[in-house]
């Protein structure tokens, strides 16, 4: 984001009287150094905390996030399926992805992209503060985070099922010449690049079910 978008985010989260977590990645201004104004850090010591980095998958599902503003990357949305966000994208494909989170699933809400405060204070205390709108988000928040669990849940599950016939096609096929080998990487290549949360999910899911254990780290 501009130095600009940068200030008029942060008063809009500051005006919005929430607590927040914001992690402040060493890029996230572009040619230029993330200097938040001193007045925005006094006001909102009491509330906000910032950091560098987070482990974000934990982060979103704990219990006590009830919102998430999203550049809308892939990995982001699928891991922040749980809960409702606020869209800010900047590249074309994270565009496509926070059309469906906004349009197609109901579970976000979208800034646009000359950002102001006030736009930023009224989507933040709507996501967090109980409107319709925000109802209805959570309530399609919980659609798709059950629709999730019935699809990764083993043996029964529909992406279970589908990775265990990736599984049984692709890594127990017969014949092992190394063209065969190299064509089974790169069919899983392209699935873990495609979807790379919910791959490692389904990996953990099942082989744990197998009784490999809980070693599997991705």
């Amino acid at each position: 984001m501009t130095p600009q978008q940068l200030i008029e985010f942060a008063w809009g989260l500051a005006n919005s009287r929430k607590t927040f977590l914001w992690i402040i990645i060493p890029d996230l201004v572009t040619g230029d150094s993330t200097i938040l104004p001193p007045d925005f850090v006094n006001e909102t010591k009491e509330r906000g905390l910032l950091v560098s980095w987070c482990p974000q998958e934990q982060v979103l599902s704990h219990p006590s996030v009830g919102g998430f503003l999203t550049h809308c990357g892939w990995n982001s949305t699928l891991e922040s399926l749980c809960i409702c966000c606020v869209g800010l994208f900047f590249f074309p494909e994270q565009l496509t992805n926070c059309w469906l989170c906004c349009k197609e699933w109901v579970i976000g809400m979208e800034i646009n992209s000359d950002v102001k405060r006030e736009e930023v204070e009224s989507l933040v205390r709507e996501l967090m503060g109980g409107g319709e709108k925000g109802k209805e988000m959570k309530r399609k928040v919980m659609e798709w985070k059950n629709l999730g669990e019935e699809a990764t849940a083993c043996s029964v599950g529909s992406s279970y099922l589908n990775f265990d016939k990736l599984v049984r096609s692709v890594l127990m096929s017969t014949g092992s010449s190394e063209s065969s080998c190299v064509c089974q990487f790169s069919i899983l290549q392209a699935i873990s690049e495609i979807s790379f949360s919910l791959f490692g999910i389904m990996m953990c899911k099942y082989f744990n079910a197998r009784g490999f254990g809980e070693g599997l780290v991705v």
